[in-house]
C-alpha cells in the first residue's frame, strides 16, 4: 500500500474509534447511520463504515453492541412473545403486522414467551401475510423476518433458490464477522420451500437459474453443512440438474392462506423439515 492510501486508511480506522470512544465516554450509542453523516468528510460510502466498524469488531474481539454502536432497524417480530420493562409491555400479538427489530428492543428487563415454534420468514412481504392470518392462534408461533431469535424449535421458511439457502445457513452459523458468530442458531431446520413442493406448483412458477445463481451453488457444494446434510445438499443438485427455482409467494397458487395455515404447521407437527 502506497503512503497516501495508508494515512487515509489510518485516518478512517482513527476517526471511527475517536467517534466510539467519545460514544463511550457520554455513554451514548449511535446506529452505524448516524456515524456515517458524522464522518462524511472521511468515508464516502455507508459500506466503508459498516467494513471498518467490523474490522475494528474482529480486532477487539467483542460484538459491535459493545461498542454502543447499533444496526438500524431490521426485521420484523409478531406473535407469542413479550418484551417487559418495568410495568410496560409490549405483547407482539397485538402488534398489527408486526414490531419492528433493533437493538434497543432487546435491552429490557426480560423476555416472556409461551411459543413452542419461532419461524424466521425470509421475505417481508410473506411475513406480513402470516401476520394477519395470525398464525400463532394456529400453533403457538413466534415468527420474525430476517432477523434470528433462538428459542424453542426454529425453523427458516426461504425461496427455493440459492440465495434461500444461502441466507438460511447465514442465519444457522452466523456471518465471517465475529459478532456474527455469537448470533447463530445451529439448531434452525429448514422449513420450506423444497423441491418436493414444485409436483403441486403450477409451472410457470418455476424460473431459471442465473449465472450468479450458478456460481453461489457451487459455493454452496463446499459448504460444510451442506457436505454433511445429504437431504439439503440433494435440494441443491435438484436445482442444479433441472435448472430451477421458485419462490415462496408460488405457493399463493395453491390458495391465499395454504402457507400458513396448511404448509407451515404441517412440515412442523410431522418434522418434515431438513
Amino acid at each position: 500500500m502506497n503512503p497516501t492510501k495508508l494515512e487515509a486508511a489510518g485516518k478512517k480506522v482513527i476517526s471511527l474509534l475517536d467517534q466510539i470512544h467519545g460514544l463511550w465516554i457520554t455513554a451514548r450509542a449511535a446506529t452505524q447511520r448516524e456515524l456515517f453523516y458524522k464522518l462524511l468528510n472521511v468515508f464516502d460510502t455507508q459500506a466503508q463504515v459498516n467494513s471498518q466498524l467490523q474490522q475494528i469488531v474482529k480486532w477487539l474481539e467483542i460484538p459491535r453492541s459493545c461498542l454502543n454502536v447499533f444496526a438500524s432497524q431490521k426485521g420484523l417480530v409478531a406473535g407469542m412473545v413479550t418484551f417487559c420493562k418495568g410495568s410496560a409491555s409490549l405483547d407482539c400479538r397485538n402488534a398489527g403486522t408486526g414490531i419492528l427489530v433493533s437493538e434497543t428492543l432487546l435491552e429490557v428487563d426480560r423476555i416472556e414467551s409461551k411459543a413452542s415454534y419461532i419461524v424466521v420468514v425470509e421475505k417481508e412481504a410473506v411475513f406480513q401475510t402470516l401476520t394477519e392470518q395470525q398464525i400463532w392462534n394456529i400453533l403457538f408461533f413466534c415468527m420474525t423476518a430476517r432477523k434470528n431469535m433462538m428459542a424453542a424449535q426454529c425453523g427458516y421458511v426461504g425461496d427455493f433458490d440459492p440465495h434461500g439457502i444461502s441466507i438460511f445457513l447465514s442465519y444457522q452459523y452466523g456471518s465471517s464477522v465475529f459478532e456474527g458468530r455469537s448470533l447463530s442458531c445451529v439448531d434452525l431446520h429448514w422449513i420450506g420451500m423444497c423441491s418436493e413442493d414444485l409436483e403441486r406448483l403450477p409451472a410457470e412458477t418455476r424460473l431459471s437459474l442465473s449465472g450468479r445463481d450458478r456460481a453461489l451453488l457451487q459455493n454452496l457444494f463446499d459448504h460444510p453443512t451442506v457436505k454433511c446434510c445429504e437431504r439439503l445438499k440433494q435440494q441443491c443438485i435438484f436445482m442444479l440438474h433441472h435448472d430451477t427455482k421458485f419462490e415462496i409467494e408460488a405457493i399463493a397458487s395453491l390458495g391465499l392462506d395454504y402457507l400458513g395455515r396448511y404448509y407451515i404447521p404441517s412440515r412442523i407437527l410431522k418434522r418434515t423439515w431438513i
